[in-house]
């Protein structure tokens, strides 16, 4: 199937629900080369490879992640992902739709920061390594969103929407 038949590639999968649309997928095991097939959704991901050594495909463009690191997937990329050498990797994906970051009052944070994402004005980096003071510091709000949310304890999607 060609990437460009993007409709047939659209996943069907509901990632959350209405009022709180995220979900986070745990320790995905593949021991085989392809991760995952190409597919698209409407929300946006975070993938962190917890182990193994990969290559995501965001439409055509490769970009390798190492244990520990973390990619940015924008709502309708087209991606997949590979292993090297066929080495077994597990993965954790936070998947969410952006809405969860409108906010019904206007305040700086909207304003400078979610509205311009939200309008594809403001681009994220793909890649979130420990390489720089701002990568770790995503790395550690992402792992912080990941360990509350499968807590599930109360007030934790207060925690989680605060971190995103």
């Amino acid at each position: 199937m060609e990437i460009n038949d993007k409709f047939q590639l659209k996943e069907p999968v509901i990632h959350g629900n209405d009022i709180f649309p995220i979900n986070v997928y745990n320790n995905i095991k593949v021991n085989n080369k392809q991760l995952f097939l190409y597919h698209w959704h409407n929300e946006v991901e975070f993938l962190h490879l917890r182990e193994g050594e990969a290559t995501f495909y965001l439409d055509t463009n490769p970009i390798v992640l190492k244990k520990g690191e973390f990619i940015f997937i924008n709502s309708g990329i087209v991606h997949s992902g590979y292993s090297k050498n066929y080495l077994d990797c597990s993965f954790d994906a936070i998947v969410f739709d952006t809405n969860i970051l409108n906010s019904n009052t206007t305040g700086i944070s909207q304003n400078k920061y979610i509205s311009p994402f939200l309008n594809k004005k403001s681009i994220i980096p793909n890649k979130y390594t420990k390489e720089t003071d701002w990568g770790i510091e995503v790395i550690k709000s992402l792992n912080f969103i990941i360990k509350e949310f499968n807590s599930r304890k109360k007030g934790y999607e207060l925690a989680v929407n605060g971190a995103l």
